[in-house]
């Protein structure tokens, strides 16, 4: 047979002990389940740079038009038709003043508000150098006319700006954390954007360098958090409403913090204000939860190695668990998130000896709901992957029984001498009498006779355990064995039991059902029972003073004995049967009155089966209760989930089977919707023939332990379980550190409907395109030679001739060419013509649009050596007439170009990263294929600029660049005034990361864009949220294998949610790493698809090439000189890769 038993919380126990949870014997009349079911090593692989390899430098710095140009001819018809009504990627633009600052101000710190109450945002800039700060009055049109200057005293340093009301009168005041002069400084605010210093606080030699704002207390005041490197502290400073601050107490953040982000937030969602820094100096993340009117810190690792945290649902739980990789102990360690906010340690695992794991990344890979984890270590060279999180159940069995003819008929657990240990009740068949196995709190029990029945040649059967007569002493319920006799024996003070009412239902009953509960709503227990004969029932009603009433009899629809559980199916508090038995192949549920009575039984399933054992629970965590029943017949169990909606609680089911034949336990764990996941097995080494089971924490570790009922040993098996959560699938994979593609596109060129794909092969000196013929192969190339040692760099695809078909436009750095190929309307053939761009120009990069307005394609070409950027204008195709553009500075080293309308005249101008020059240079389109001279915008020195985007970051309706420096390890910001000019740049440093590439894109979808960067040398990807003001949140890393070297990014909706996610090309780590967004500026774990062994990755691009209406991924891989394509799911997974 099979007995189940339902836990809580995956096996941990609940700590209210004062429960039920008890279960019967069968014999050949049937099973009854009889349940209250209250609550329960070699060097390291030296990383290639991408940029070392004279290839690479012309493939990665060259390919976003590239990128873009994938979907279907969308950008083209922007490119092609330049004029404000049509253009995507342009808006209107406003001609803004330039607001100038004193050489070397320093602004730290800008905050947006609406200071002066006109409905226009203004801006607060902290100036460290200058000691001050300035306010700037939004008009509403992007512009600032007034500005106000607020002085402090020399060399105070304002490093931080925090906004609120702190004097409770409606307008909006300033708080500034003064670096240099140790102190805090508030600024009342008028309402007319002027402010005045009302309050100076002293926080001693703190060097305060980060603040932010919010109500820690819960007074409904605004209070303020200092995070300060000079004290290596956290201090609270508690509002008191009028404007003035006193400190509450201080937090040591450890020896070598170093505070470097301060955010606030309910992290343990309980409705408090907490607090969490991350830790530069101790590479920590520290959290500071709020209790009552204080904090309590949780520190999430040390600084004594180096350590990756990352979060993921290892347990299918409603809250996130924690993950650390440990290079100092080689191991991963698992942090089970409680609920509240607190971690506990769940599993160690061993990355191997020396392995000095250095990065992992968290994703499901096998699609089964649970986060894998996979890890790479530094020093043995490996990819490790760790799949299938289960928590597996170590088991301490020992025996117990009275003497050796001891044979329980029946069991349960509960709390019978309120000592708060659980004990086990049992009837013995043979002694005739009620055992107490009374528990100690450890595992152990102290075993004695509750009473003896002997004198009535009937032993006790059928147990139930409560307050029967009100006097707070818990009482025993006894049926005799096959008779219709019940009997209550009333518990003592003193534990010792008097025999007390006594109940024949009828002369022709057996019983076998029993269970208390109260059916009539009088606060006083009732019992119910049923008849082995025909399945009818009875209920006894309690009077409170332990006695029972006449039975009420129920007439069940089955003719033989019944399965009963009782609960509240239809969420009225009343309390419900769910019938069943072992031979109707059917289960019922009968709904209560509230007084006693019982509605006519529904019927839940006429399945051809029988049951042997029925329990109640809550499986799917929506607070209604579910029916689980075990089908021998099939091995197999039922599941019945209530449908009644209501609210939903933090609380997983667990369900232990019985099986009497091994002897063992099936555990399945579940999932919290009804479902379960695979199941653990028990042993019982020495009990045998286990036929009941009960379960409990009896040693009170936190654990939910097992007893079981063993007819063959005639004892009890008590299971001490303790977790031991584990990965149990491991994998490892070695890793080991021509054509060439330097370039890939994608376009539709034989009108089949489906996504072609172009590629450069530079090694070879071709172009090719890859016909797809169906979704999973391209089975047809047509190639195009661009000349011997012409080294093909970058291509564009556009209908240069106006024929409705796509052509192709190539660069070759090495022949000093543009080549323009006209492609026929089968793909398969093309007309060339080429054009020079100079000697010893050295052409890297190139773009299309229409920069005359002429309606024909123009190209713009920037050419490397010779530090200048041609613009060949197209008429009487295919013939362009050229026009170079000298950059100013010779040996500028051109790296990037793009093209916008950057003075709001509908004209076409260019913007070109000078690499040795370290500014980005922009030439003005006068509308007839000329262009202004350039204007220079100078990027800090040594930055060594290699990509950019264009973009509207400050919601001003003008376009802004944003530069990645790669040398300068720094993001520069350069704000369009929509006249052709921009502001100084606002550099935002990456640390000590160098950024090589550069992706925008709203990933937070609040409107405002974002911006994703690839850092090479730190295998990782840093997003930066946008504020819409042109500034950008600290970034987020997003950690990749150790030494895989992104070198490009770009962004797409890879599973349809709306929302966008990223690809990443690792070039050393050979893979494409997918990251999926959640939605809300954030993205989940990475997800790896090789390219192969020494592939390269190095650009990638995305597109529909099969026609799913799936997004694909095709790769550039420079040393297979291959190009391969991954074809999507749809779901955020994809194919292995196909390689051409």
């Amino acid at each position: 047979m099979a007995t189940i038993s339902i836990t809580d919380n995956h096996l941990s126990a609940n700590n209210n002990h004062n429960h039920t949870n008890s279960v019967i014997n069968a014999n050949t009349f049937g099973n009854t389940s009889n349940v209250s079911y209250d609550q329960r090593q070699p060097q390291a692989k030296k990383k290639t740079k991408w940029y070392q390899h004279q290839t690479s430098i012309r493939i990665c710095f060259a390919l976003w038009f590239t990128i873009i140009l994938a979907t279907v001819g969308i950008i083209i018809i922007c490119l092609a038709q330049p004029d404000s009504t049509h253009l995507i990627c342009e808006k209107t633009f406003i001609s803004m003043a330039r607001k100038n600052y004193t050489y070397d101000s320093r602004p730290r710190y800008v905050a947006v508000a609406d200071f002066n109450n006109d409905n226009h945002l203004d801006l607060a800039v902290a100036n460290s150098i200058d000691a001050n700060i300035v306010i700037l009055l939004g008009d509403g049109n992007g512009t600032f006319s007034r500005q106000y200057t607020n002085w402090f005293y020399d060399e105070s340093g304002p490093y931080w700006i925090g906004v609120g009301d702190f004097n409770n009168d409606t307008l909006l005041d300033i708080a500034v954390a003064n670096y240099d002069s140790h102190d805090i400084d508030i600024l009342r605010g008028y309402g007319n954007g002027t402010f005045s210093i009302e309050f100076t606080l002293g926080l001693g030699s703190s060097r305060p360098m980060l603040l932010t704002v919010g109500n820690f207390n819960e007074d409904n005041i605004l209070d303020i958090a200092v995070a300060s490197n000079g004290t290596l502290d956290l201090t609270i400073l508690i509002g008191s409403g009028d404007g003035s601050f006193e400190i509450q107490t201080n937090y040591y953040l450890g020896h070598d913090s170093m505070p470097y982000s301060i955010d606030v937030a309910d992290f343990n969602y309980d409705n408090k204000t907490d607090i969490m820094i991350v830790d530069y100096g101790t590479s920590n993340l520290i959290i500071h939860f709020a209790t009552e009117n204080a904090t309590e810190q949780f520190l999430i690792g040390s600084s004594f190695s180096r350590k990756s945290i990352g979060a993921g649902n290892l347990n299918i739980g409603s809250t996130l668990d924690l993950i650390v990789v440990d290079s100092g102990t080689n191991s991963v360690i698992v942090y089970e998130g409680s609920g509240d906010g607190t971690f506990i340690v769940k599993a160690n695992h061993s990355t191997g000896t020396n392995s000095n794991p250095y990065s992992f990344a968290v994703g499901a890979f096998d699609h089964d709901s649970i986060s894998d984890v996979v890890v790479a270590n530094y020093d043995i060279n490996s990819i490790l992957v760790l799949r299938s999180y289960t928590i597996s159940l170590i088991s301490t069995e020992n025996s117990w029984s009275p003497d050796s003819e001891f044979q329980p008929l029946s069991m349960i657990v509960y709390d019978i001498n309120n000592d708060q240990n659980l004990d086990v009740i049992a009837a013995d068949g043979l002694s005739n009498s009620v055992v107490l196995f009374l528990g100690d709190g450890n595992g152990s029990f102290d075993m004695r006779e509750a009473f003896s029945i002997k004198n009535d040649h009937r032993g006790p059967y059928l147990i139930a355990v409560g307050n029967f007569n009100n006097d707070n002493q818990t009482d025993i319920v006894v049926t005799l064995y096959l008779t219709y006799k019940v009997r209550i024996y009333f518990g003592q003070k003193n534990g010792s039991f008097v025999q007390g009412y006594e109940c024949e239902v009828s002369q022709d009953w057996m019983l076998m059902v029993l269970l208390a509960g109260d059916f009539n709503d009088d606060k006083n227990l009732d019992l119910v029972v049923g008849n082995a004969v025909d399945g009818q029932l009875a209920i006894l009603l309690g009077d409170g003073n332990g006695s029972l009433g006449e039975p009420l009899y129920y007439t069940s629809v089955y003719s033989s004995g019944v399965l009963v559980a009782m609960g509240d199916f239809n969420s009225d508090n009343i309390t419900d049967f769910a019938i069943a038995n072992s031979d109707s192949h059917a289960f019922v549920i009968s709904l209560g009155n509230g007084d006693g009575t019982f509605k006519d039984p529904t019927y839940l399933s006429n399945e051809d089966y029988y049951t042997n054992c029925l329990v109640i629970g809550d499986l799917n965590k929506d607070t209604i209760v579910d029916i689980v029943i075990t089908i021998p017949d099939n091995s197999g169990i039922g599941i019945s989930l209530g449908k009644k909606d209501g609210t939903f609680e933090n609380r997983n089911i667990d369900i232990a089977i019985l099986n009497s034949i091994t002897p063992s336990i099936d555990i399945l764990y579940g999932n919290g919707d009804g479902t379960f996941r695979t199941n653990s097995k028990l042993n019982l080494e020495n009990g045998s023939d286990p036929f009941l089971m009960a379960t409990g924490d009896f040693n009170k570790d936190g654990e939910i332990d097992i007893v079981t009922a063993n007819t063959g040993s005639n004892d009890l098996s008590l299971l001490l379980l303790q977790d031991e959560p584990d990965f149990i699938n491991e994998n490892t994979y070695p890793q080991k550190s021509g054509a060439h593609p330097s370039a890939a596109t994608v376009g539709h060129f034989n009108n089949d409907l489906r996504m072609d794909i172009v590629v450069v092969n530079s090694g070879t000196n071709e172009v090719r395109i890859l016909m797809n013929y169906n979704s999973s192969t391209f089975m047809k190339t047509a190639t195009y030679s661009t000349g011997e040692n012409s080294h093909p760099q970058q291509a564009v695809v556009a209908d240069f001739n106006k024929d409705n078909q796509l052509d192709i436009a190539v660069v070759n750095s090495w022949s000093d060419t543009l080549k323009v190929f006209l492609i026929s309307n089968n793909g398969t053939t093309a007309n060339s013509t080429e054009y020079s761009t100079g000697s010893k120009s050295s052409p890297n990069s190139l773009a299309v649009g229409d920069f005359n307005k002429d309606g024909w394609t123009d190209i713009v070409v920037a050419n490397k050596k010779s530090s200048n950027i041609g613009v060949f204008l197209g008429y009487n195709y295919p013939t362009f007439n050229s026009q170079i553009i000298r950059i100013e500075q010779h040996n500028s080293y051109p790296t990037y170009v793009v093209v916008g309308d950057f003075n709001g005249d509908s004209q076409w101008d260019i913007a070109v990263t000078c690499f040795k020059k370290n500014n980005v240079s922009v030439f003005l389109g006068l509308g007839k294929g000329t262009f202004e001279n350039e204007t220079s915008n100078p990027l800090p020195t040594s930055s060594y600029p290699t990509a950019m985007v264009v973009g509207d970051f400050n919601n001003d309706n003008q376009s802004d660049i944003v530069v990645v420096n790669s040398r300068g390890k720094t993001i520069s910001v350069l704000l369009g005034y929509g006249n052709g000019t921009f502001a100084t740049d606002i550099s935002k440093s990456t640390g000590s990361s160098s950024p090589v590439f550069i992706a925008m894109g709203d990933f937070n979808k609040d409107n405002k864009l974002d911006i994703a960067v690839a850092f090479q040398t730190d295998d990782n990807v840093g997003v930066f949220t946008g504020y819409g003001n042109g500034s950008f949140s600290e970034q987020m890393t997003y950690k990749m294998p150790n030494v895989s070297s992104p070198v490009w990014v770009t962004i797409g909706d890879f599973n349809k949610d709306n929302v966008q996610d990223m690809a990443v090309a690792n070039f050393n780590g050979n893979h494409v790493g997918i990251l999926l967004g959640y939605g809300n500026g954030t993205f989940g774990d990475i997800i790896i698809y090789s390219t192969g062994t020494n592939s390269g990755p190095c650009a990638i691009a995305v597109g529909d090439f099969n026609k799913d209406n799936n997004i694909d991924i095709a790769v550039a891989n420079l040393y297979r000189k291959t190009i391969g394509i991954m074809f999507g799911y749809g779901n955020g997974s994809f194919l292995l890769q196909v390689t051409y």
